[in-house]
């Protein structure tokens, strides 16, 4: 009898993790639909485009790559590290407007929207050109807590291949 209790059990949170998951994937589109053609979005569609724009420019266009992959994760029940790989994507959030700030006092009309302007510039005062250093820093790191993807193997294959004829 407890045996099918826990089969029952599992067999709700395979469906709560599956409701949940198509929700975020849902959510990512419309954010993607939003971002991109904000006219056939409708009126809040154009608030969500424009709010997003402005407080994270050129970071918004991740948020539903992001949350897209969180979403597929959470369907398929892939919970260990979710923690982890949330804080990696709001690094590369946070980082990506940084970039875009960063981008946009040099040459380019790219927008780091608020917070992207806001850490740009405090990392600028603070640090001069090594904000750029330490950005792209945030943004390497962002980047393995998202994906999960170590670069020892890389780099011990380098050591091998390259270093150990010396």
């Amino acid at each position: 009898m407890k045996k099918k209790q826990e089969t029952q059990d599992s067999a709700e949170f395979k469906i709560i993790h599956e409701v949940v998951g198509i929700i975020i994937l849902g959510l990512a589109l419309l954010i993607l639909i939003c971002l991109i053609v904000s006219e056939y979005a409708g009126g809040v569609g154009s608030w969500i485009a424009e709010s997003l724009r402005d407080a994270m420019g050129i970071g918004a266009y991740l948020l539903p790559i992001i949350l897209a992959v969180l979403g597929l994760r959470r369907f398929k029940g892939e919970l260990a590290g979710s923690f982890i790989r949330g804080l990696g994507g709001i690094l590369l959030l946070i980082s990506a407007s940084v970039f875009g700030a960063l981008l946009h006092d040099i040459w380019i009309d790219i927008d780091g929207g608020g917070v992207g302007i806001a850490i740009g510039d405090w990392l600028n005062q603070g640090f001069g050109s090594g904000a750029w250093v330490i950005n792209l820093t945030f943004f390497a790191l962002g980047l393995i807590l998202f994906t999960e993807y170590s670069l020892i193997p890389r780099i011990n294959f380098f050591k091998k291949v390259i270093l150990s004829p010396l």
